[in-house]
């Protein structure tokens, strides 16, 4: 049963940031929160790459301590796109999940990870989903070594 008819006062969340990398070798992490008595059911998940380089991907939902399933990853690889759940433009264009979208309550995090390996890139990261509130989620960028920009480009209630 899909979330959208048990909300039907839901709301449409988007978000889409910019990361700019340096040229050291690090990983992104974007997390993203609801926070107690909140539900939302990610119906995309898009993150795309400029560069030419290998790159590992991962998408996960987690307690906060431990993983509690995964949404889907791409080892070392030259990949430009991967859209979750459901189809990939990636250099594989093979899809890594199906048409399952992830869904978070309460304490859950949805935890989306990418390594740049020793160049400058821009990359992207969009989301879409449905939240149960007009609240909007609360998301966290982290950067490993090196220093990247980002810039979040919408972050809004539809």
């Amino acid at each position: 049963m899909r979330t959208a008819h048990v909300w039907p006062e839901g709301a449409l969340w988007i978000y889409h940031a910019t990361i700019i990398s340096d040229n050291a070798s690090t990983t992104h992490t974007y997390t993203v929160t609801v926070g107690e008595g909140q539900e939302i059911e990610f119906w995309t998940i898009r993150m795309a790459n400029a560069g030419a380089a290998a790159r590992t991907l991962s998408a996960l939902v987690d307690d906060g301590a431990n993983t509690l399933y995964r949404i889907g990853s791409v080892g070392a690889a030259v990949v430009n796109e991967r859209n979750w759940p459901g189809s990939s433009s990636g250099a594989d264009g093979q899809p890594i999940s199906g048409d399952k979208p992830a869904f978070l309550a309460g304490p859950m995090r949805l935890v989306v990870q990418w390594s740049a390996m020793l160049i400058t890139e821009v990359s992207t990261l969009a989301i879409t989903a449905r939240v149960k509130s007009a609240a909007k989620p609360t998301v966290v960028r982290a950067v490993g070594a090196g220093t990247d920009t980002g810039v979040v480009n919408t972050n809004r209630i539809a």
